[in-house]
């Protein structure tokens, strides 16, 4: 995603909150519109920027989220064959 390397994680899941509300249009039984589930994010220090993921509630917010999201992010989701991630000798984990 070429993310800032001072971006921090509590930003990036600001962000992504944000980004999984486009395009989601669940209805409570009420006939409101239900909030989107929190994502699931990475974010992790590459080559002197971060890597970040996010995990959408559908296809189709992802969909919407890859065409509308607005951000100077470099977005896409293609993970073609092996994808190596690697994190710090001491990772912080949740």
């Amino acid at each position: 995603m070429n993310i800032s390397a001072a971006t921090e994680k509590s930003a990036f899941l600001e962000a992504a909150q944000h980004l999984s509300k486009i395009g989601w249009k669940k209805r409570t039984h009420f006939g409101s519109f239900a909030p989107p589930p929190d994502p699931v994010i990475s974010l992790s220090m590459q080559r002197g920027s971060k890597t970040g993921t996010i995990t959408l509630s559908s296809d189709d917010v992802k969909s919407r989220v890859l065409e509308y999201h607005g951000t100077g992010w470099e977005l896409d989701d293609k993970f073609d064959g092996l994808t190596v991630l690697h994190s710090a000798d001491s990772p912080d984990l949740e």
